[in-house]
């Protein structure tokens, strides 16, 4: 009789010792597949805010603006910024180019009328509605009302900044800000919208007001702060700013930067890279010493089988061949239905998401509270074959052990 077919025999002979080990190589396969997928989830989830909410994939603004960034210099803008917006959209490589002006701000500050308001602090950015449908996907966030209008005073507020200051859709609210000539400067406006943002520090204290509006208030002229471009082809982050640099005239005073060179947030996605591999190496080694042990145990309660096998005249060579097709064979089946179930469990919850809000209040982190697991092909084969191999490999070592044991001292192992 082939090896291969008392090792099926084996495996069904005693079926419920064999359903615990393939059930713990299957919990194994199925944690490392939907860990990999979550932290697949997370990374893009946190890419696709900085991009579209804060930097673009390359944000142009005036060379000296970063470095006084703190001091707020709305003076180091971009005046020819229609013409800049057409250079980019122009090139070879499909590019969405927004214009923004982000500046801070107070809400509701205390008037005579009024000394006990809120005065919450917040950060504005003036925009164009009609590009950022788009570049951003605006009124997916939209909880309630409408998105401002052009030439309106009209704000859209994060749903938590206007729960701060008690303000419905309909109710007007007044900002404080300081001009471009460092001058004050204040304004009300109707909330026309509240949007329910995913990344809540954006919902405590971000509001949106039209691009034409906010040049106004802050006396900018037909200017704005930055353009931010995404390009719809993939791209590396290097040639996109390559590519966008190329448009900028020396007389724009520009500079294009990528979005991983802007700030510490951004630069976090490499950390977190590098520690969302240390995580899966961990619990790497966690799920093979569970499957390694299932197997081992398995094999190390047989050896008054083994040694029946071996005074039946089965060689060593035979005996080693033998348990390593069983723990083949039971790895292959468990690995297999635990990879399926972590896919189920993947593309179920990649429907609906997993909801961390109660995790996420007062963080000040770009990532959504809602997050959206992605199956990842290349890291579930290899969670796949990972699996099979430790599993079969583990069973190398008892067995190995055991084969070497004389046939009446392995009958005589209780």
């Amino acid at each position: 009789m082939k090896l291969s077919a008392i090792a099926f025999r084996n495996i069904s002979r005693n079926r419920r010792r064999s359903l615990l080990c393939i059930l713990a190589i299957a919990l194994a396969a199925m944690a490392i597949v939907f860990l990999f997928s979550l932290l697949a989830g997370m990374k893009a989830d946190l890419e696709w805010n900085v991009q579209s909410f804060f930097t673009g994939q390359v944000r142009v603004r005036h060379n000296e603006f970063d470095e006084k960034e703190m001091l707020n210099p709305l003076h180091l803008r971009l005046e020819n910024w229609p013409g800049m917006v057409r250079e980019i959209e122009s090139l070879d490589s499909p590019a969405q180019a927004v214009p923004r002006i982000p500046f801070p701000a107070f809400l509701e500050p205390p008037t005579v009328r009024n000394p006990d308001a809120v005065n919450a602090p917040a950060m504005g950015v003036g925009l164009l509605f009609e590009k950022e449908a788009e570049f951003q996907q605006i009124e997916r966030y939209l909880a309630e009302g409408s998105l401002p209008r052009k030439g309106e005073s009209e704000v859209l507020l994060g749903a938590a900044l206007a729960k701060k200051i008690s303000k419905k859709v309909g109710d007007t609210v007044t900002l404080i800000t300081t001009t471009m000539r460092r001058g004050p400067n204040a304004a009300t406006f109707t909330i026309s919208g509240i949007a329910a943002f995913n990344v809540a520090a954006m919902n405590q204290s971000y509001f949106y007001i039209p691009l034409d509006r906010a040049q106004s208030i802050l006396k900018m002229g037909d200017s704005v702060v930055e353009i931010l471009v995404k390009f719809e082809k993939e791209l590396s982050d290097k040639e996109a700013k390559a590519l966008v640099a190329k448009t900028l005239a020396p007389e724009d005073q520009a500079v294009a930067r990528d979005w991983r060179e802007l700030n510490l947030m951004v630069r976090w996605i490499d950390v977190a890279d590098i520690s969302y591999n240390f995580m899966a190496l961990i619990f790497f080694i966690l799920a093979g010493t569970v499957i390694a042990n299932s197997v081992m145990m398995i094999i190390y309660e047989r050896m008054r089988e083994i040694g029946t096998i071996g005074a039946l005249g089965m060689e060593g060579r035979e005996i080693v061949r033998l348990f390593f097709l069983e723990a083949f064979f039971m790895s292959l089946i468990g690995t297999a239905i635990g990879v399926a179930c972590g896919i189920g469990i993947t593309a179920w919850l990649g429907a609906i998401g997993l909801d961390f809000s109660s995790g996420m209040q007062g963080v000040d982190f770009d990532i959504s509270s809602i997050i959206y697991p992605r199956l990842n092909l290349k890291s579930t084969l290899f969670v796949f074959f990972y699996s099979l191999t430790v599993a079969s490999v583990s069973s190398l070592i008892p067995t190995h052990r055991a084969a070497k044991i004389e046939p009446v001292e392995a009958l005589r192992h209780v």
